[in-house]
């Protein structure tokens, strides 16, 4: 086996980059890997296989990419050399794994009196966000000259005549300082890198009122400068109004007994209330990847089923039978449906890594 050495925090970003650019299957393709089972790599919510990363930046610093063979995976190998630069590597609930630093979300301004966004790239942003691109900027922040990590949440609050969110994206650098947008000489401003997954045209926009009206924790009237940062209730509450997402309730957890009279069906469910913002934020954390088979609809059926996933919760809410407060990094997992029903084949219902080691086994017979 080889012991990878790779110091360049920047070749792993390249290749996490290259992964986005090309897709899961094409790039496990171009470096010949399997798919991982248990390790990934944890940046903007999205996760990525972390052997295949780590041998393909090797490549990236030294000019030749490792093949799976000349390395082992695993908490003693690609893991354990990934987060010594600093990643977040995610595994089996029985390893130990760095531990999380949460995004923070922060709100940036753009007003449309002091700078033509319309004609300078906003509506070819619209366009490729809407195919489920990405597309890299650059973006004042105001008074902030630091705080801001990458891997933080942003949204862009347009202000002026028409005021709403107009955007939303993660940032990938920390704040720097550039010349001044307004091209004044000897003026400098502070920037922070960020790369854009959802950019809306005025008629599409949140609007400013229902912002108000739903998300707590600023006084939406008196943001008058870039880079504020909203406090994390606040956060979920705007990332599930942003999302517009409808919770799923499976059947197990709803108790549905059906009555049937005559031709009719009359249904009685007794209804555990789930929050929006803890799916959203569930989802912001890990991604739409399947925490137990690595199912993503988004590789398997292209821009219809981006996004697409459900939510299951470790704790029962039916077992529960009273209202209690959710950790959605720690109580929520992302699952496809085909698995959100096998770990409820049994009450109580498995957990996702049970269910996990039951496909590892049985793909290991085949």
């Amino acid at each position: 086996m080889s012991t990878l050495h790779v110091t360049d925090a920047r070749a792993v970003e390249k290749a996490l980059d290259e992964f986005d650019q090309i897709g899961r299957d094409e790039f496990l393709r171009r470096y010949r890997f399997g798919r991982a089972r248990a390790y990934f790599i944890v940046r903007n919510g999205k996760k990525y296989d972390s052997k295949a990363v780590l041998g393909a930046a090797h490549m990236f610093q030294f000019g030749r990419a490792l093949p799976h063979e000349e390395f082992s995976g695993g908490d003693a190998g690609a893991a354990r050399e990934l987060r010594q630069l600093g990643f977040t590597v995610v595994g089996p609930e029985s390893t130990p794994v760095q531990a999380e630093v949460r995004p923070q979300t922060f709100i940036l301004t753009w007003n449309s009196l002091k700078w033509d966004w319309n004609t300078g790239g906003r509506p070819n942003a619209i366009e490729a966000t809407a195919l489920g691109e990405r597309v890299p900027d650059r973006w004042a922040t105001g008074v902030r000259s630091g705080g801001i990590r990458p891997g933080d949440r942003a949204f862009l609050l347009q202000q002026g005549p028409l005021r709403g969110l107009v955007a939303s994206g993660w940032f990938t650098s920390e704040v720097f300082q550039e010349p001044h947008w307004d091209g004044a000489p000897s003026k400098f401003a502070n920037y922070a890198s960020v790369s854009w997954d959802r950019v809306l045209s005025d008629n599409a926009m949140l609007d400013i009122d229902d912002i108000k009206d739903q998300v707590p924790g600023l006084n939406w009237d008196r943001i008058q400068g870039s880079g504020v940062q909203l406090p994390a209730d606040g956060a979920l509450q705007l990332e599930a109004l942003w999302t517009g997402d409808e919770p799923f309730t499976s059947p197990e957890e709803e108790g549905a007994e059906t009555l049937t009279e005559g031709s009719l069906a009359r249904v009685t469910v007794n209804r555990y209330e789930r929050n929006p913002a803890a799916r959203a934020a569930c989802l912001a954390h890990y991604g739409s990847v399947c925490a137990v088979c690595d199912m993503s609809f988004g590789d398997r059926y292209g821009s219809i089923g981006e996004g697409f996933i459900h939510v299951h919760h470790l704790r029962e809410i039916s077992t529960i039978g009273q209202e209690y407060t959710i950790d959605p990094i720690v109580d929520l997992r992302p699952v496809c449906p085909n698995c959100h029903a096998m770990l409820h084949k049994q009450t109580p219902a498995f957990t996702p890594e049970e269910l996990r080691r039951l496909l590892l086994a049985e793909d290991h017979e085949l």
